[in-house]
């Protein structure tokens, strides 16, 4: 793959914002790619969410390598993703970084993948998202398939109808967003914990006029989580085999989601989602009797919007 040829802006400065918990080698990984950017950011932010396994310690040896541009936000507790997500940003709005470029630790960018940002750059008001799905293979299956502005799942990247596709939301997997957008919404909403909180924030931002493009050249390889496509009385979705645990939180908070902003689609759309995905959970997934535990109480604090850290007992 080429680099792009446009000449850009390097006086334009960028934070990478990468959440980590209790993945060394994970990390250790994405830095390392990050470092080898051939369009660098200015510095790199790493929310550590209370890592026990010698996180710490890989942050003191990378602060040595960046040479001042790591800055390292070290949680008392574990905030979850969402936690991680919403002080990462707060930390980037606290430099002069004029843009943010979010991700997991378990994100692996591409040499090339800002650069390919970069030249789709066009707005205040754009958030553009890296390419997330398997390495080495010619058909690249798409981590989080994202639904196109006309309704179309996209499943691989050849189906893209072009290099730069408008899309209905974007994961924190190479989200670059402006601060801009950032201080007019604010952070991500770090109650929920753990998963969708991505998806409450792009419904938040819309609602601020942005708008959601998908990058097909900028490319980050990460795992593909075991999932199922299911096309049922005309509404498709993404079932993700997974612990009783994170379906606890998956469905509470597109619950959450859908209440502040679907309206009647949290009756007609979200929660039969939920209902189909506890059926999926219950026959396919780990623990059947956790699997209905987990999900009857994530409906129960859905509809009451419970947030926060929760221990689910299996």
């Amino acid at each position: 793959m080429d680099i792009p040829s446009q000449v850009q802006d390097f006086h334009i400065e960028i934070a990478a914002v990468v959440v980590t918990h209790n993945r060394q080698e994970m990390l250790a990984r994405c830095l390392n790619a990050l470092k080898e950017q051939t369009r660098l950011p200015g510095f790199v932010i790493v929310v550590d969410n209370a890592s026990t396994d010698g996180t710490a310690e890989l942050l003191l040896e990378q602060s040595i390598i960046w040479s001042g541009r790591l800055i390292t936000v070290h949680l008392p507790t574990n905030s979850g993703g969402a936690g991680g997500f919403e002080a990462g940003m707060v930390a980037a709005l606290a430099t002069d970084c004029e843009w943010v470029w979010v991700m997991d630790d378990d994100a692996d960018p591409a040499v090339d993948a800002l650069q390919y940002l970069m030249v789709h750059l066009d707005g205040k008001n754009q958030v553009l998202g890296c390419l997330a799905g398997n390495d080495g293979l010619e058909r690249r299956e798409l981590c989080w398939p994202p639904f196109l502005k006309n309704g179309k799942l996209v499943l691989f990247a050849h189906d893209l109808p072009g290099p730069k596709v408008e899309v209905e939301g974007l994961p924190f997997l190479g989200f670059l967003i402006h601060r801009s957008m950032i201080e007019q919404v604010g952070p991500p909403d770090g109650s929920l914990f753990l998963s969708l909180d991505d998806i409450e924030y792009c419904e938040r931002l819309k609602q601020a006029g942005a708008r959601f493009f998908l990058v097909r050249d900028s490319f980050i390889s990460h795992p593909l989580p075991e999932r199922r496509i299911v096309h049922f009385a005309g509404l498709t979705f993404v079932l993700v085999r997974q612990a009783p645990w994170k379906n606890y939180y998956n469905a509470r908070n597109r619950l959450i989601v859908a209440h502040r902003y679907y309206g009647l689609k949290l009756w007609t759309a979200t929660l039969p989602s939920v209902l189909l995905r506890m059926l999926f959970a219950v026959l396919t997934g780990p623990s059947p009797w956790g699997q209905i535990l987990a999900y009857s109480r994530a409906i129960l604090d859905g509809f009451l919007g419970r947030v926060g850290p929760k221990i689910i007992r299996q």
